[in-house]
């Protein structure tokens, strides 16, 4: 059959195809093969067919009509036709998920649907059974890399198999790897105590089975305790007595660290596997360290940091170490000892930075200490976020503040809006260099290293509402206008935050110059009428604007909601959009503003709109006697079209109801 086929590269639709001939008994076990050789092959179908051939295996949405037992009998063919591949032991690992599967939404007459193969909990239970043996017997018998490949692979299903599966079976065969192999890898180990904690509710004698053997092949030098308990232990949290969460692998890397302490341990020959890359609980452990060491002792640690450090690139340097051994010594003359030391060298100089927020207090000398290397770069702002700078004299506030700006503008704010934080009594103090600091151009293009403007907006909300003059609040709503104008602005969400924050809190004093904007014809986002009408919902607010210029009545009933709903479901119109109407409907505009309004409307599903309509033409035949001779003749053409409407919607509402 694979002669009858010639597949190129370009071939979009192969693998879909493929799967669609693996739902029909005359071809699903030739469409295995097609599908698993593009998968073991090197085109550019590869990963596509891979993932498809791979989930032809999982015991439930699978797309074929073989049994299980018949998808073991394709790969037991395609091992002996072929080899044994990558691919192949993929499969075997998919075949024992027991939760959580996804299928594939494919075109096609539903009964292909019908042809998929479901089995019972006996074919399930022998599948389970039968992948374990196979995957066993590859691991068992050595030939890298699949012993390996296979081993893993009943690892990382042994927690789908504690639920719904042989856990037993796939226990003994990780024993008996382990047993052979004499050791066991960091990785393993990590699953292994995962496995044998509380999150998994394993029986008790399957604990103590994981517990003992993970003793019998407990690491033996201090490189590998240090990297199995302190660098990358296992992530595992239990409960107490009391049911509270304890963070395990803390508590195991602090005991450790007391074991060597307590046993005068030369652990420091290896502090560099502690210096670099990924750190899961060298703070835990050197938080120990610092807190049981004494001043001279902790000193000579931080130089031999210091000297390892500097063997170490730079990008791959880890400060944990160096801040659990700081926050555990609580000594401020051997943290400010080791930011000196740390901020000697630019191989170093970012883990003093990082030490400056474990002083209690921090004085000002501290941060002049490293102005010129922020100064010089910038970036290392991001190690002072959120520092307790409470301590600091309004004086000191004022000029960090100062010199920050320069380089980082919004950074300087988050020092403000912190101190504030935590005591909002010092408004009155500082309130004249945040005002300085806010009322100018592009205030509203700010954020933070992680894009976040609250700090700004609470600032803002704090001085306006100390001081809502028309000056500051003229200003930002202007900032807000010509930035909502750009054609990419920056902080969408915190113009719109500013927008509400006006409208709602100070209408009187920020509506004029929203609406003499819009009226006046300038160019005007989109977005900015959208907030809008999203916040504006007083209509005698907007009427009462309106009537103070013929120019306003268009842009005010924009922003009118020009009807309201009754009890009894009718419609009625506001009494101040019909005011409107009333007054300055013979201005062309305020008729347009009015039009969408009457005709535009969003539904979910699929209902006809023909309710709608009738309830709305009411509202549109109350003008047809109108003073004004073109607010009759709008209301007679709106009139027409929507009586044309409702009968579309009818005739739609009759289709849907017989499902045409």
């Amino acid at each position: 059959m694979t002669d009858f086929f010639n597949f190129h590269s370009s071939d979009r639709y192969t693998v879909d195809t493929i799967l669609k001939l693996c739902l029909h008994r005359e071809t699903a076990k030739d469409s295995f093969k097609l599908l698993y050789g593009l998968a073991n092959g090197e085109s550019e179908l590869k990963n596509s067919a891979n993932i498809e051939f791979v989930s032809l295996f999982q015991i439930y949405l699978a797309e074929t009509c073989l049994s299980l037992e018949e998808r073991l009998l394709v790969l037991d063919v395609l091992v002996e036709e072929n080899e044994m591949s990558s691919v192949i032991i993929n499969a075997y690992e998919r075949a024992l998920k027991s939760n959580s599967f996804t299928g594939r939404i494919q075109s096609g007459k539903s009964n292909n649907r019908d042809n998929i193969f479901n089995p019972n909990s006996g074919e399930i239970s022998s599948y389970y059974n039968t992948v374990i043996e196979k995957l066993s017997s590859i691991a068992l018998a050595g030939d890298e890399p699949f012993s390996k490949q296979a081993f893993d692979s009943i690892l990382s299903r042994a927690y789908d198999q504690i639920s719904i599966g042989n856990f037993n079976q796939i226990f003994i065969v990780i024993n008996e790897f382990i047993q052979k192999q004499g050791e066991i890898s960091n990785d393993t180990r990590q699953k292994l105590r995962e496995l044998s904690s509380d999150r998994y509710e394993l029986d008790k004698d399957f604990v103590e089975a994981i517990k003992t053997l993970l003793d019998k092949y407990k690491p033996e030098s201090i490189e590998e305790q240090l990297t199995a308990f302190v660098v990358l232990p296992a992530w595992i949290n239990d409960r107490d007595e009391q049911g509270n969460y304890i963070n395990v692998s803390s508590e195991k890397a602090k005991e450790l660290a007391q074991k060597y302490l307590d046993g005068s341990v030369n652990w420091k020959d290896d502090l560099d596997v502690l210096l670099k890359g990924e750190q899961r609980q060298t703070y835990s452990f050197s938080q120990i360290v610092g807190e049981k060491g004494g001043s001279d002792s902790n000193k000579a640690l931080i130089d031999l940091v210091f000297d390892i450090f500097k063997t170490i690139p730079t990008e791959e340097q880890n400060s944990a170490f160096v801040s659990g051994l700081i926050y555990g010594s609580k000594n401020d003359v051997f943290t400010r000892y080791a930011i000196d030391k740390l901020l000697s060298s630019n191989l170093t100089e970012v883990h003093g930075i990082r030490l400056i927020r474990y002083l209690n207090p921090i004085e000002y000398e501290d941060l002049l200490k490293i102005k010129n290397l922020l100064i010089a770069t910038p970036k290392y702002l991001r190690n002072l976020e959120y520092l307790d700078l409470i301590h600091l004299n309004d004086d000191e506030v004022v000029d960090l503040v100062g010199w920050i700006k320069d380089f980082n503008y919004s950074f300087a704010l988050e020092i403000l809006y912190e101190i504030l934080r935590k005591d909002v009594d010092r408004w009155n103090s500082l309130k004249g260099i945040i005002n300085e600091l806010l009322y100018v151009d592009k205030i509203t293009e700010y954020s933070s290293f992680i894009n976040s403007t609250f700090h700004i907006e609470d600032l803002i909300s704090k001085s306006i509402y100390d001081d809502p003059s028309d000056k500051h609040i003229s200003f930002l709503v202007h900032q807000i206008i010509k930035n909502y104008t750009k054609f990419n602005f920056e902080n969408e969400s915190f113009l719109d935050h500013l927008t509400y924050f006006f409208i709602n809190d100070f209408f009187d004093e920020s509506w004029p110059i929203f609406g003499e904007h819009l009226a006046s014809g300038q160019q005007s986002g989109h977005k900015l009428y959208s907030v809008l009408e999203k916040s504006v919902s007083n209509n005698k607010l907007i009427y009462d604007w309106a009537i103070t210029d013929s120019n306003y009545p268009p842009t005010a009933i924009r922003f009118m909601n020009i009807y309201k709903k009754n009890d009894d479901g009718s419609l009625e119109w506001d009494q101040y959009a019909k005011q409107l109407v009333d007054e300055f409907g013979n201005q062309q505009k305020v008729l347009d503003n009015i039009h969408s309004k009457f005709i535009n409307y969003s539904m979910i599903g699929f209902a006809s709109a023909s309710g709608l309509y009738k309830k709305r033409k009411v509202l549109v035949d109350q003008l047809l006697d109108h003073k004004f001779d073109n607010v009759k003749e709008f209301a007679k053409n709106l009139s027409e079209y929507l009586s044309s409407q409702i009968v579309e919607e009818d005739k739609f509402g009759e289709n849907y109801e017989l499902e045409i």
